[in-house]
C-alpha cells in the first residue's frame, strides 16, 4: 500500500467535512488512532500515527492546517489554503479526465519536446553518417 501524503490527508479532511455538512470554522479533528484508521481506510494507505504526525507538522508549517488550541495535534482545523489545495487538485483531475486521447498525446509531446528534438537530431546525424559512409 502507498504511504500517506499531505494531498491525501487534505482530501480526506475535506471529504469528511463535506460528508458531515460542516464548514471550515466548525470542523475540527485530533490525531488519534481512530483518525489514523479512518484516514488509512479512506485513502487506501497503511501509515502509522508517527507518519501522520510528520505529515500534519508539514501541513501546519505550510498553513494548510492549524492548531486551534495550545496543545499540539489535539484540536486541529483545515484552513482555507488547505481547502484550496484540494479544490485545485480535484479540478486538475477533472480536466485531465475529460481530455481526449489526441489531447493527451499532444500534451505528452509538448511536455517532452526537448526529447523529440534530441531524437530528431540523432536520427539526422545517423542518416548523414550513413549517407557519407555509403558513398565511399
Amino acid at each position: 500500500m502507498k504511504p500517506i501524503t499531505f494531498e491525501l490527508l487534505l482530501n480526506f479532511l475535506v471529504s469528511e467535512m463535506e460528508k458531515k455538512g460542516l464548514v471550515i470554522t466548525n470542523y475540527t479533528f485530533a490525531l488519534d488512532n481512530e483518525f489514523v484508521r479512518a484516514c488509512n481506510e479512506f485513502c487506501g494507505t497503511s501509515s502509522k500515527i508517527d507518519k501522520y504526525r510528520e505529515i500534519l507538522q508539514q501541513c501546519i508549517t505550510h498553513e494548510y492546517i492549524r492548531n486551534k488550541t495550545v496543545s499540539p495535534l489535539t484540536c486541529l482545523a483545515i484552513t482555507q489554503k488547505g481547502v484550496g489545495i484540494v479544490s485545485s487538485n480535484r479540478r486538475s483531475k477533472e480536466i485531465d479526465d475529460s481530455k481526449t486521447c489526441l489531447k493527451k498525446l499532444s500534451d505528452i509531446v509538448l511536455e517532452h519536446h526537448g526529447l523529440f528534438i534530441a531524437i530528431g537530431v540523432i536520427l539526422a546525424l545517423i542518416t548523414l553518417f550513413i549517407k557519407l559512409w555509403w558513398n565511399k
